[in-house]
């Protein structure tokens, strides 16, 4: 789970960053044009995204984070139900 959180939240900032040609003023990056996952939430409380860039950008990694998530427990019951020889 952690680590579809951690690639829900990089491609969120990634996409941000890219969004606006990693201007100097995101910040310091992590390394190349790679920038920390989490830096899309500070970014979210400095920039003002009146283009909706970074609301965007959040919802769609909520969807790769959400989707993969609700789908693990659903897998994990049919095999259950398909071991007891319910499925």
């Amino acid at each position: 789970m952690a680590v579809i959180a951690i690639g829900s939240m990089s491609y969120a900032t990634q996409t941000v960053a890219a969004a606006y040609g990693y201007h100097p003023a995101l910040g310091a990056s992590a390394f190349g044009n790679m920038y920390w996952p989490w830096k899309v939430f500070a970014w979210s409380q400095t920039i003002a995204d009146s283009h909706g860039i970074l609301e965007q950008a959040m919802n769609r990694a909520q969807l790769v984070f959400i989707i993969p998530a609700n789908a693990v427990p659903v897998r994990v019951g049919s095999l259950r139900a398909q071991a007891q020889g319910q499925g």
